[in-house]
């Protein structure tokens, strides 16, 4: 079967992600720097779009991570239950597409028959673009995936990244959540209340996503503080005498806390920006594609469209 790429333009409602439907609202997020820019930890993004749809939304990322990391989350919290995945790993993942290829549909395998939506990468080179070859044939093998087409959103717009063309400016964020907003679709009602689960990868040690601070936000269920900067204790020596300071490393805190009240938006608006369609300069010569997913340029408008089938 050929990739289901997401419809930037479609109108449709009903849209399924294949074959499949999401009988619940849990949907369990994994990705590296890019998506982790979308977390509670640097702004919420990714929540304040989700949960006004009926999502509870867990994103587990961090900085660098290829896609084995995707089997390392799995195997701490795939057996909370989940209606529906996303992955979004690949930048970082070399010149090896086969086997990239062969752990990202044990990826797909492992999530079982709930919906999966797959985000390919910017193209940049002839490695992303084996890369995205490798999204498209796992996507290929499975009715319930369908892939969003980053690829072709940051080619027609490219301003949509920052300088080094990969991590995306804030409006760019804006896109990529409008994007994976309409693959999702509103979330099937009657379910578990919407809101933004607890992450549990929580190590910027790699660093911190481009362009991005760690902000205190609020969220149903988490406070994620700012890591704390390096303190010094001074003791007071007796008079004439020297004092000591100790200093500590800086470690970053989350406390769980169990209030029922939330600070994300409210608003449906799965974007706020109106994006140009122009296409990329004629100075840049346009990606490798060696990929089966859709090339045709697509509008960067906010999406709406191709949300999951849910069940009544």
């Amino acid at each position: 079967d050929a990739p289901t790429t997401v419809d930037e333009t479609s109108t449709s409602s009903t849209a399924p992600i294949g074959q499949a439907t999401a009988e619940g609202n849990r949907v369990l997020m994994i990705g590296d720097s890019i998506l982790a820019s979308t977390a509670s930890r640097y702004g919420g993004l990714m929540c304040s779009t989700l949960v006004p749809l009926g999502w509870q939304v867990a994103v587990e990322a961090e900085v660098s991570r290829t896609v084995s990391f995707a089997r390392t989350v799995q195997s701490e919290r795939l057996d909370e239950g989940w209606d529906a995945g996303l992955v979004f790993l690949g930048t970082n993942d070399g010149t090896n597409a086969t086997a990239y290829a062969t752990t990202l549909d044990r990826v797909v395998t492992d999530f079982g028959d709930v919906p999966v939506v797959l985000v390919n990468v910017t193209q940049r080179n002839t490695a992303m673009a084996d890369i995205n070859a490798a999204i498209a044939d796992v996507a290929g093998r499975h009715t319930n995936v369908v892939v969003v087409d980053w690829r072709a959103i940051t080619y027609v717009e490219p301003t949509l990244l920052n300088s080094d063309g990969i991590h995306p400016t804030g409006r760019g964020r804006e896109q990529l959540v409008a994007a994976i907003a309409a693959a999702l679709g509103q979330a099937p009602p009657a379910t578990g209340k919407a809101g933004c689960l607890d992450s549990v990868f929580l190590d910027d040690a790699a660093g911190l996503p481009d362009g991005m601070m760690p902000t205190t936000t609020t969220v149903t269920g988490q406070v994620t503080a700012k890591p704390k900067p390096t303190t010094s204790t001074t003791t007071t020596a007796p008079r004439g005498g020297t004092g000591t300071t100790t200093t500590s490393p800086s470690t970053a805190t989350t406390t769980t806390v169990r209030s029922t009240s939330t600070t994300v938006a409210t608003s449906t608006t799965v974007a706020s920006s109106t994006p140009s369609t122009a296409p990329a300069s004629s100075s840049s010569s346009p990606p490798v594609t060696t990929s089966p997913v859709t090339t045709s340029p697509v509008t960067t408008s906010p999406v709406t469209t191709s949300p999951v089938t849910t069940s009544p």
